[in-house]
C-alpha cells in the first residue's frame, strides 16, 4: 500500500476477514515513510480476505476494497467450481 501523503492520517490498519468480522492484523502510525506492507504469517487454507482501513485525524474511516488471496499449501492446482455445469467456466488456479 502506498498513500500519496500521510497528511491528516492518524493510522493505517491491515485487517483480515475472520468469522464474518474484520480483525486487526497490524496497525501503522505513519510518520515520513509512505510505503507500507504486511505479510500474513498464518493464512487459512483456502480463500483469505483482506482490507486496509485508513483513519483520518477527524475520525473518518476510509476502507480499501477487499482483496482475496487463495492459499493452498501442498496442492499444486485448485480446480473450481466442482462440479461444473455445462455452461459454466472451469477455473484452474
Amino acid at each position: 500500500m502506498e498513500p500519496g501523503t500521510a497528511f491528516r492520517i492518524r493510522q493505517i490498519e491491515f485487517q483480515k476477514l475472520i468469522g464474518g468480522t474484520y480483525t486487526r492484523l497490524q496497525t501503522v502510525i505513519p510518520l515520513t515513510d509512505l510505503q507500507f506492507s504486511y505479510t500474513d504469517a498464518a493464512p487459512f487454507k483456502g480463500v483469505n480476505t483482506y482490507r486496509v482501513t485508513i483513519e483520518l485525524d477527524n475520525g473518518q474511516l476510509i476502507y480499501s476494497r477487499q482483496e482475496m488471496v487463495n492459499y493452498f499449501p501442498g496442492d499444486p492446482y485448485v480446480v473450481f467450481p466442482n462440479p461444473v455445469s455445462q455452461s459454466e467456466m472451469l477455473k484452474i488456479t
